[in-house]
């Protein structure tokens, strides 16, 4: 019984605290990056629970350029000292860039569309890319929301975030060959960092059963 009473009040403390969270941060509007800010992740294989060693496990973007078009970042592999070049919009979606699951660079088309500033709790919209990486191209349609605040903590340090949510399905053409399957994936963004502190990604395979499994944190960050 005791217990249960714990329960109740933490779950009652947590809901009061995101509310005043949403109260302090109504809205987020997009970040203005400058030169040299720098952000540095680790991703994991959520398969087998350690550092995946196939593609970069640690890598490091940081701002090289930026325009009223575009935001040009440089990304460093921290493990093989691979360096290639990220092309973003002005709100944070990316243009080219390299691929979460694979390593393998991709080209999308508009873009991600996985921001749509400002942002709010309960603002939802539709995420619509055609996309094309190494053998195969392909698109996807994923409903994106704006969950809520929640309080985040990473190797970088605790952070206040928005939590948002991406579901839908992707199609991919490789060869002669084609077929479909479901992607979901959750990230934090944390207007303290300019970005997002922490990503979890699953998606299923044309068969519909579970595939890829990955997640990444922020490990450091340096903001001008």
């Amino acid at each position: 019984m005791i217990k249960a009473s714990l329960l109740v009040l933490a779950a009652i403390a947590v809901f009061f605290a995101e509310t005043s969270l949403a109260q302090e941060h109504p809205t987020v509007e997009r970040p203005d990056l400058k030169v040299g800010d720098s952000w540095t992740y680790q991703k994991i294989n959520n398969w087998r629970g350690i550092v995946r060693g196939i593609v970069q496990d640690k890598y490091t973007l940081e701002v090289s350029a930026t325009s009223g078009t575009e935001i040009h970042l440089a990304r460093k592999s921290e493990t093989s000292g691979a360096v290639a070049t990220v092309t973003e919009t002005p709100d944070l979606n990316t243009i080219r860039g390299i691929s979460f699951t694979t390593g393998a660079a991709i080209q999308f088309s508009p873009d991600t569309e996985t921001f749509a500033f400002p942002l709010r709790v309960g603002k939802t919209w539709k995420a619509k890319a055609d996309y094309a990486t190494g053998d195969h191209v392909g698109s996807y349609t994923l409903t994106t929301k704006v969950v809520g605040w929640e309080t985040v903590k990473v190797q970088a340090g605790e952070f206040t975030a928005l939590k948002i949510t991406q579901d839908g399905y992707y199609k991919s053409t490789m060869g002669t060959m084609s077929g479909s399957g479901r992607m979901q994936e959750t990230f934090w963004y944390a207007p303290a960092v300019d970005g997002v502190v922490k990503v979890m990604y699953k998606d299923t395979n044309w068969a519909g059963q579970p595939y890829n499994r990955f997640s990444a944190e922020l490990l450091t960050y340096k903001i001008n």
